[in-house]
């Protein structure tokens, strides 16, 4: 009996020791997979992995993309090194429009664009995140950043309603949660001890061996160890630039 106690404790102890290793090591193998070859270790996952596992439409938010209200609003660069440069393009796409002017002589009368201008508008648009600018947007650009600078134009109101908005929605949530709680506090006052004996059975009869057991056959690790790598897909699948 002792000896088979004892094979049962080492046995158990490599169990959990393995347990243990194997989720770190395919993780790490994973990262290591995605640092080297991410193309064909993507090609590997399942299709749905493509999309995204947690983060699935989220695609929009990545470097480079659009969210829903950036789509309506006027085209800015988002740092000062895109402005830096977005600056040096529209002198250039200026520069091609006169020089194509000046060897029409006035002739044409809808002006067409010379050849070096839309691969400066394509480049322009990668600055600002679109995946096309139009001549009239890039020359709008000066005109809304000084907007932006001095929190004038649509796009710092539209950005100072949603922030108005989002502190209203705050503000009724923490009023509906001062109101309405002691008055449901009050009304169930008559059936707090029945609620009371009801949520600790709850706790001590379901909740807890329930949780005992999750923990013992390591379900709670094995979430969280396939949480951060759904999470580390969705990141070089949708997110990575």
């Amino acid at each position: 009996q002792a000896d088979r106690q004892r094979r049962g404790s080492v046995l158990r102890s490599l169990y959990i020791w393995l347990r243990w290793w194997v989720w770190a090591l395919a993780y790490t193998a994973l990262c290591s997979a995605l640092c080297v070859a991410p193309a064909p270790t993507l090609a590997w996952l399942p299709a749905r992995a493509s999309g995204g596992l947690l983060l699935k439409g989220q695609a929009d938010l990545a470097p480079g993309g659009l969210s829903p209200l950036a789509r309506v609003l006027p085209p800015v660069p988002a740092s000062p090194h895109a402005a830096f440069v977005l600056g040096g393009l529209a002198q250039r796409v200026e520069a091609a429009m006169a020089a194509a002017a000046a060897s029409d002589n006035g002739t044409a009368a809808v002006p067409a664009l010379p050849e070096a201008v839309p691969p400066l508008l394509k480049r322009a648009a990668g600055l600002v995140g679109r995946a096309a600018l139009s001549l009239d947007e890039l020359r709008a650009v000066e005109a809304r950043l000084h907007e932006v600078e001095h929190q004038r134009g649509v796009i710092a109101r539209v950005g100072g309603a949603f922030t108005f908005i989002n502190l209203v929605w705050l503000l009724s949530i923490v009023g509906i949660a001062v109101s309405v709680g002691p008055s449901l506090v009050h009304a169930l006052t008559p059936l707090r001890e029945q609620l009371l004996r009801l949520a600790r059975w709850l706790f001590r009869r379901v909740i807890e061996p329930l949780c005992v057991r999750l923990h013992v056959y390591g379900v709670f690790e094995a979430a969280a160890w396939l949480f951060t790598a759904a999470l580390l897909l969705d990141a070089f699948a949708v997110f990575h630039p």
